[in-house]
């Protein structure tokens, strides 16, 4: 667990400018819409052993 949190805390320091460039971006309607499509595929991800929880919370 902590070596995940090492490898995760390297690779946000290592988007944090390009983030910082895009921050402006997601205040737009556009923006938004894009990282919650975003966040919908992470979730995705993260679940996608999880079929059955998925149709529940989606209806796929």
């Amino acid at each position: 667990m902590n070596r995940s949190l090492a490898n995760s805390s390297a690779f946000v320091t290592l988007q944090r400018s390009e983030a910082a460039q895009i921050t402006a971006a997601w205040e737009t309607r556009q923006g938004r819409e894009a990282r919650t499509v975003g966040l919908l595929r992470i979730y995705h991800y993260m679940t996608h052993k999880q079929h059955t929880s998925e149709h529940i919370i989606f209806g796929f």
